[in-house]
Parts: C-alpha cells; sequence; structure tokens
C-alpha cells in the first residue's frame, strides 16, 4: 500500500476527518488531502506526528507497494547483476539529489514550492510565511514568483478549489484582473478579480455565489501578486 492509502485506511479507522488530522498534524488541510492522495508524500518529521496520531510506527506508514516485488527480483539475480542494480539505484538516488526535475515515462517533471494556501472563499492567513509543500507538474510553466494553494470554490469555474495560484510581483494592471490582496486588519489574503472605486478596491467572485466584498482604502488592501496562471498537481 502507498503512504496514502494507509493514511486514509487509518484516518476512516480512527473516524477523524482530514481536517481533524491536519490540526493534529499541525498542517494545512490541503496538504493533508495531498498527501491522502499521493500527490506528495509528508517529510520525516511529519511522519513522526502522524504514527504518534493513530499509534502505529513510522515503519509502518512507509510505502511498501513496490518494495516486496523489488525484493524479490532482487533476490532472483546473480551476485555480478546485484551488484549492478545497486550501483544503479545509487546513482539515480544522486540524480535525484541534484536536481529538481526527472524524467518518467518519457514525460519531464518539475518541482515547484507551493506556499500555504490564498483563499477563493473566506480569506486566510497571509501567505509567504515559509511554510510550504513540494509537488510536481508536467506544465512548462511560465515567469512567475510565488506559487500557493488555493482553498475554496469562489473563484472556480477558472481557478479551481484546492489548485495552484501562480503570482507575479507586480501592483494593480486594470480592473477586472485577477489578484491577490492582503487586508492587514484583518489579516487575510483574497484572490479575487479586483476593481479600483472611489472609495476603495471591490473584489469579484467568478462563483456567482459568493457576493462582491468591499475593503476601504483607509484598511489599507495591498496587491500581494497578479495570477498569471494555475494548474493541479500530479501524482507520480
Amino acid at each position: 500500500m502507498s503512504i496514502g492509502d494507509k493514511l486514509e485506511v487509518l484516518r476512516k479507522e480512527h473516524k477523524f476527518t482530514q481536517e481533524q488530522v491536519a490540526e493534529m498534524v499541525g498542517v494545512s488541510q490541503v496538504s493533508y488531502r495531498n498527501w491522502e492522495k499521493d500527490i506528495k508524500n509528508p517529510s520525516a518529521n511529519n511522519l513522526e506526528k502522524i504514527a504518534k496520531a493513530f499509534h502505529v510506527s513510522t515503519v509502518y506508514l512507509q510505502d511498501d507497494s513496490d518494495a516486496g516485488e523489488l525484493i524479490n527480483f532482487y533476490k532472483q539475480l546473480q551476485p555480478l547483476r546485484q551488484k549492478l542494480v545497486t550501483a544503479f539505484a545509487s546513482k539515480q538516488l544522486k540524480e535525484q539529489d541534484s536536481t529538481s526535475t526527472f524524467v518518467q515515462e518519457e514525460k519531464t517533471y518539475y518541482e515547484v514550492k507551493v506556499f500555504e494556501r490564498v483563499s477563493a472563499g473566506l480569506g486566510t492567513g497571509v501567505i509567504g510565511d515559509g511554510d510550504y509543500d513540494t509537488i510536481l507538474t508536467d506544465q512548462n510553466l511560465p515567469r512567475y514568483d510565488i506559487a500557493t494553494w488555493i482553498d475554496g470554490d469562489s473563484m472556480e469555474p477558472k481557478f479551481d478549489n484546492h489548485s495552484v495560484v501562480l503570482l507575479k510581483d507586480t501592483q494593480f494592471d486594470y480592473d477586472g484582473a485577477v489578484y491577490a490582496v492582503y487586508v492587514p486588519e484583518s489579516n487575510t489574503t483574497y484572490l479575487k478579480r479586483v476593481y479600483r472605486e472611489t472609495e476603495g478596491l471591490r473584489l469579484v467572485s467568478y462563483n456567482k455565489k459568493y457576493p462582491d466584498r468591499f475593503i476601504p482604502y483607509e484598511d489599507n488592501p495591498q496587491i500581494v501578486g497578479k495570477a498569471i496562471g494555475n494548474f493541479n498537481p500530479v501524482a507520480v
């Protein structure tokens, strides 16, 4: 079973929600969700926290979906061929440690550091606090300054919930463009279409069930960046 499969089984056995486990471990619900979907594996430190929450060992949580088959193949090889397999594995590990891209099944995958979410709903803490996930994409992304999770459906269908938005560090360009806007008074960041008005900024969602939000200039709203694209991470 993969790590994600084991996490899902354990969580359901304990009758926990994803939100509850994420809170116990100290990560966002988006991060935990990606662990269960095998989009990203938890760090060693987080793996220990998960093991403690579920009362299991970290060894149990390791991905063993391919290990048994590989060991069986290895044992059937002659000693010289076993050495060749060991040398190849060592070379792959060194290459992995020295590059942020790799090729699998004739596809190139790129590592992207994704910071804690900006809100596409009711608002959340400001991005760029140092917490990030490392995920993979097979897309050749445009130049961007920061990538962050979207948590909420207010910008669907243009920006999917749990997808990654790419932000360019720039000031206001034109009405109707999508920006991440930080509001110091409430310590929240919003991902919205932005319109400048006489007394402040009007934040508009693509999803019509969300009403417009007005932020007066006296609340000192700040443009964090302009959205220049978004994508869904891949699991490999």
